[in-house]
């Protein structure tokens, strides 16, 4: 499941790195993205999207084995409500990974004030102590954080 799909450029290529083993998932709270996204892949009949709030996730509980969200999880208001629902759809050991802007470093932290202050729906890109103690405080485990460069880092956690 990709959360915050747009038009579903991750969702796809998990497919493609699968070799299409599965059942794929993008949710995103824009209808327009949902509509691109179904017309992209329209002939992949184990890809689908679904139009909904990452804080009110319309998934079955405990169906999902691996969740991402790529750089988006910085614009949800409530991250530990979305990390609730992401922890009430993952099954049992599965991974959720975050891919975004994490501001361990003084340039993350100034883009991040930049843009809290210009960006409409830029709530806060989060510290990777941030992010362990918001796993924490839904019952996730945290697992690794992998530097991608300088700003950018992974988070993973898994519902035990």
């Amino acid at each position: 499941l990709d959360l915050r799909c747009g038009t579903g450029w991750a969702v796809n290529y998990a497919f493609e790195k699968t070799n299409g083993q599965g059942i794929y998932i993008g949710i995103d709270i824009s209808n327009n993205m949902i509509e691109i996204a179904n017309e992209k892949f329209k002939d992949i009949e184990s890809i689908k999207f679904i139009q909904s709030s990452a804080e009110n996730i319309n998934v079955t509980p405990n169906s999902v084995d691996r969740i991402i969200c790529t750089n988006s999880f910085h614009h949800y208001n409530d991250p530990i409500e979305v990390l609730a629902n992401i922890k009430k759809i993952l099954k049992t050991n599965g991974i959720f990974c975050i891919a975004d802007v994490t501001p361990d470093s003084f340039i993350a932290k100034f883009l991040n004030e930049v843009l809290k202050k210009t960006e409409k729906g830029h709530v806060s890109f989060y510290s990777s102590n941030q992010y362990k103690e918001m796993f924490q405080k839904v019952g996730l485990q945290f697992k690794a954080t992998h530097d991608l460069n300088s700003i950018l880092k992974i988070h993973i956690c898994e519902k035990i």
